[in-house]
């Protein structure tokens, strides 16, 4: 047990709050750049800013086509080859998972990395949280996974679209994870 916001806090809980919180987040975000590319989808993709999963259901939406990406480099990587649908399947449940393990990152980073400014400003430690995140990712793992230029491979793949993406995903776990907290 630990103490948080002054009052002692079963483990359990936590958890529980920061699983919502991500699987939460990660709809949001996945719902923010449906709308974003909802303008792009209307028009025919060119050659220069084709997307790399050209034959992925469009009702998918971007992120998971990313996480896609990932779960099909790292079947390569580890000399595995997966169905197309075993594949999206799997990149549908990874893609939760990540976020689902987000929301505990969250709740980490706010309780130990600024604990005094989220008591003050719980969302802008989300969106701070967010920006981290999408650094991390963009700046350290894609690369480690060889995906060097992420931005080539998508028309969507900007940093303005990424941070902007993980901004939602991080307000969005702070405000679910503040909600949840409060409920349970």
């Amino acid at each position: 047990m630990h103490v948080c916001n002054g009052k002692r806090e079963e483990p359990w809980r936590g958890l529980f709050s920061s699983l919502i919180s991500g699987v939460a987040a990660t709809i949001a975000m996945s719902m923010f750049q449906r709308a974003w590319s909802a303008p792009r989808r209307r028009r025919a993709p060119s050659k220069k800013n084709s997307d790399a999963f050209v034959g992925c259901s469009g009702t998918q939406p971007r992120d998971v086509e990313t996480t896609r990406m990932l779960v099909d480099r790292i079947a390569d990587l580890g000399g595995l080859k997966f169905s197309d649908a075993a594949s999206a399947e799997t990149a549908l449940v990874l893609h939760y998972g990540i976020g689902a393990a987000g929301g505990y990152t969250y709740r980490f980073f706010r309780n130990v990395a600024l604990p005094r400014f989220n008591k003050e400003h719980p969302l802008l430690t989300g969106a701070a949280f967010g920006v981290a995140l999408f650094l991390t990712a963009d700046l350290a793992v894609l690369p480690l996974l060889g995906f060097s230029n992420k931005g080539s491979r998508s028309p969507l793949g900007t940093p303005f679209y990424g941070i902007s993406s993980h901004v939602v995903y991080g307000v969005t776990a702070a405000a679910t994870c503040n909600l949840a907290g409060k409920f349970l």
